[in-house]
């Protein structure tokens, strides 16, 4: 990757994953910027064709103060594992609904508070993995 003021080369060589975009057109007071949202492979894409990024997730669990961990696994198209781990007991108010307005579902996901999550054979920590995905392109 060159960086982003190099007028000449281009800005991403090589296809890593990084989904982002351009804020608006620059001016004689701003400039364009590069946003990037996460990596598609820590993003879910549902099915009416809009993304859920790992850094949207991560803004809505950590905003209550009591979570300190989480895991979202997609298995098939409309179902979900939710792990948390919580420092001290909570009653998660309200996040189970929003996650039902985010993730597209008839019914607010179970959350299912757990005292550990495991990394992956990798050894990183997922905070969005889509395992039904996966498992369509292989």
């Amino acid at each position: 990757m060159t960086d982003l003021t190099n007028q000449v080369m281009p800005i991403v060589r090589y296809s890593i994953g990084d989904i982002g975009y351009f804020t608006p057109e620059q001016t004689q007071t701003t400039k364009q910027k590069l946003l990037v949202l996460g990596r598609k492979v820590e993003s879910f894409h549902l099915e009416s064709g809009k993304y859920v990024y790992a850094r949207q997730m991560q803004n809505l669990f950590f905003a209550i103060d009591e979570i300190i961990n989480f895991k979202i696994e997609r298995l098939t198209a409309k179902l979900y594992k939710i792990q948390v781990v919580l420092c001290e007991p909570s009653e998660l108010t309200g996040l189970a609904e929003q996650l039902q307005d985010i993730l597209e579902l008839r019914t607010p996901p179970k959350l299912n508070i757990v005292e550990f999550i495991c990394p992956e054979s990798s050894g990183k920590y997922l905070a969005i993995k889509d395992s039904y995905n996966k498992a369509k392109t292989h």
